[in-house]
């Protein structure tokens, strides 16, 4: 008899131990489908604009540099940021007003500072839309992107253009404020 009793409530304890872990799985799994429905259904959020109109125009030596643009990319599948980055795309130009070739080079002669920061060098880009780096034939105008990789919290952006002679430091600098978004026409 009383190895009847211990069996019957060794057998109890099992059943409701059982029980008990198979209603949670179903509860788990329920609210699995819940987060799922709602991910679904949510209404999209209004995305913040991540480009941004500068149109600035300056003279450096022999050369005028505008900057059309900048914009804030997280990324694709051909040009990922390290985590924690972004990268910043700048729209730049450079016009060659004397009588002979000039040699333009991107990582030469273009930065990108922060408040706070230290200064960043052009990154690789191979986009179809990349700076024309090389030389500038007498009145031409190399343009393009000009990519660079910075930390995510960097505040206060400001690109720099010079240095394109290597007898002469001068340079010309464009804050990047997001104060004109550039609204692009849906695809």
């Amino acid at each position: 008899m009383v190895k009847f009793r211990l069996f019957f409530i060794i057998s109890l304890i099992l059943i409701l131990t059982l029980g008990i872990s198979f209603f949670s799985a179903c509860k788990k799994e329920e609210k699995k489908e819940q987060k799922t429905e709602e991910t679904i259904t949510t209404e999209p959020t209004k995305a913040e604009p991540t480009k941004f109109k500068v149109d600035l125009t300056k003279t450096v030596g022999d050369n005028q540099v505008t900057v059309k643009t900048w914009e804030l990319f997280a990324g694709d599948e051909s040009l990922k940021p390290k985590e924690g980055n972004v990268i910043v795309k700048i729209d730049v130009s450079v016009a060659h007003a004397k009588k002979q070739p000039f040699l333009v080079s991107s990582s030469m002669s273009f930065r990108l500072k922060g408040k706070d920061t230290k200064e960043f060098e052009p990154m690789k880009y191979e986009g179809k839309d990349k700076f024309t780096d090389g030389m500038i034939e007498a009145g031409k105008t190399a343009l393009g992107i000009v990519a660079f990789e910075v930390p995510k919290d960097t505040a206060d952006l400001v690109f720099s253009a010079g240095k394109f002679k290597f007898d002469d430091p001068t340079k010309v600098t464009f804050p990047l404020t997001k104060d004109e978004p550039v609204v692009e026409p849906p695809a």
